[in-house]
């Protein structure tokens, strides 16, 4: 199903998406391994649809990944894993646990940072959205999906929602505490190295980080996780050239 609509990165662009629509209950082994497939030619999920941009005019969206194995950390990305090592983590697997209530109100203060004030119904509506559960018959629409709760002093302070892949993770979403105490740990930038981390104790070979948009300041910070991959638009992935670390 190929829709346009006007671009959500850039003004006065019209962007034309393919969408594929995941059924519910997409729990068997061979679904499992479809969305691996879909993944791995770039599509992304959103809710209870994948998706795909495909602009014929523009191809300033990229989708990216890491080689875990070939992931070398810069000396900033040491220094963050370094601050954050009191910080315990939690895999959450409960479709009950992704709706509690220190989550509602941890992506309710998350929101309104970014100019969003939402009620507790609403933010439960969303993380429903990113978790890929309809909120109302709470049917689950990707089995694979998962929770990385991070904790400080048993306080929860950020979650990664996350799409396990046959070889891979999918990075989805991660809604974090905005309080200043916290914004100075560099949070986002962890929560891709405890993702990494994931990966390799799981010996997957791939992290999916979405897109990568070299103009775009909220999409651009992924090309500072090196190695990575683009894929072409000829369909393969193409290792970019290696440089300097910082």
């Amino acid at each position: 199903m190929l829709i346009k609509e006007k671009c959500g990165y850039f003004e006065d662009a019209i962007s034309e998406t393919d969408f594929v629509y995941l059924p519910a209950y997409a729990m068997r082994s061979d679904l499992f391994s479809l969305f691996s497939i879909f993944s791995m030619q770039g599509y992304r999920r959103a809710g209870d649809m994948m998706y795909k941009n495909l602009c014929p005019s523009c191809r300033k969206c990229q989708s990216i990944r890491i080689p875990v194995k070939a992931f070398a950390p810069g000396k900033s990305q040491r220094k963050v894993w370094r601050i954050n090592q009191d910080i315990e983590i939690s895999l959450c697997e409960s479709q009950e646990d992704m709706f509690s209530d220190a989550k509602i109100e941890l992506y309710r203060r998350y929101c309104k940072k970014h100019g969003k004030d939402i009620a507790a119904a609403e933010s439960k509506a969303e993380l429903a959205y990113w978790n890929g559960i309809e909120g109302e018959t709470g049917k689950i629409h990707y089995c694979g999906t998962k929770n990385i709760d991070y904790y400080l002093d048993d306080t929860l302070v950020g979650v990664s929602v996350i799409d396990m892949l046959d070889g891979g993770i999918s990075s989805v979403y991660f809604y974090y505490d905005i309080s200043p105490a916290i914004m100075k740990r560099s949070l986002g930038t962890y929560s891709v190295l405890r993702e990494l981390a994931l990966c390799r104790e799981n010996n997957l070979d791939y992290y999916y980080l979405g897109y990568y948009i070299a103009d775009c300041d909220k999409m651009n910070y992924k090309a500072r996780f090196k190695p990575y991959e683009l894929l072409s638009p000829e369909g393969d992935w193409q290792s970019e050239p290696a440089t300097r670390r910082v």
